[in-house]
C-alpha cells in the first residue's frame, strides 16, 4: 500500500497546484495546507475575514501575508478602507498587496 501512496506522493510534486481553500478560517484546513506546502505537493491560498487572517498568521508564525486588493474610487473605501488595508496596517508579519484596477486603462 505505501508503494501506492509513494507514487500518488511523487505525481503530486511533479504536477505541483495552486489550491484556494475557503475555510482559511478553519485550524484544521490551515494544518492541512501548510502540510501540503511543507511536501511540496501544493501551493495554498486561503480566504478570510482580515481578523481571522492575521490570527492565523500570528499563531503560525507566517512571514508574509499576500492580500489581493482592487483600486476603487469613493468615499466608502476613503473613510473604511478595503480587507486588504486593514491586513496591511495591522498585521504583524510582512504584508504584499497585488492590486487590479477597479477600472480599464484610459
Amino acid at each position: 500500500m505505501s508503494s501506492r501512496m509513494d507514487r500518488i506522493y511523487a505525481r503530486a510534486k511533479e504536477a505541483r497546484k495552486t489550491i484556494v481553500l475557503p475555510e482559511g478560517m478553519d485550524p484544521r484546513v490551515v494544518k492541512a495546507a501548510a502540510g501540503a506546502r511543507d511536501r511540496g505537493y501544493a501551493d495554498t491560498i486561503l480566504l478570510g475575514n482580515p481578523d481571522a487572517v492575521q490570527k492565523i498568521a500570528r499563531e503560525n508564525g507566517v512571514d508574509l501575508i499576500i492580500a489581493g486588493a482592487v483600486d476603487q474610487e469613493g468615499l466608502l473605501t476613503y473613510f473604511f478602507g478595503s480587507n486588504a488595508q486593514k491586513i496591511a496596517r495591522h498585521a504583524e508579519a510582512s504584508v504584499l498587496l497585488l492590486t487590479k484596477p477597479a477600472y480599464p486603462p484610459r
